[in-house]
């Protein structure tokens, strides 16, 4: 089967719920005759990947999204692996304004990048981050090319970036 842009024109769920497994870890996507691409970056330690192709069933129940009711499907096999990998990283922004810009910043290099933001947003808090990249050394410069950016004070510094156990890589420091 031929999974391309064209495909996914027209999906049967623009937005469902994918239960990757059996510790309910999700991302969301688009579903197709039995079929999703991840469209958000699932968690590292799932396995999967952004823009990954998976088989699916369901749907297998329900959950709110934002405030829309949207289907949940269960992954049961990649079909077709994506090439980005998934790194997390921590970071201390000191407002929400940059992680807006966060997420644009990562968007430019042809990346995509997810935080566990909230409304109750406080200066200073580590927030944890997952990105998608081909490789370690460019979700690094990509994080590192943004702490670089002349704002004033509207930047702190990413303070460290570490990428899943899954790709055996160690804990880096950015300064």
């Amino acid at each position: 089967m031929e999974f391309d842009k064209e495909f996914w024109r027209t999906p049967e769920h623009w937005i469902a719920a994918i239960i990757l497994d059996s510790e309910r870890n999700q991302t969301y996507g688009k579903t197709k005759n039995g079929y999703a691409i991840l469209e958000r970056v699932p968690k590292p330690e799932t396995g999967f990947n952004y823009l990954d192709i998976v088989k699916v069933n369901g749907p297998i129940g329900n959950q709110m999204y934002r405030d829309d009711e949207i289907e949940e499907f269960l992954a049961v096999e990649i079909v077709k692996k994506s090439e980005l990998k998934t790194y997390s990283y921590e970071a201390i922004l000191p407002t929400s304004r940059d992680y807006f810009e966060l997420l644009e910043w990562f968007v430019e290099n042809g990346q995509k990048t997810e935080m566990e933001f909230s409304m109750n947003f406080s200066e200073g808090k580590w927030l944890k981050g997952r990105c998608s990249s081909k490789s370690f050394s460019e979700a690094e410069k990509i994080l590192k090319s943004f702490i670089k950016q002349e704002k004033g004070n509207l930047i702190e510094k990413i303070k460290r970036i570490f990428s899943n156990k899954y790709y055996g890589r160690k804990i880096r420091n950015l300064k």
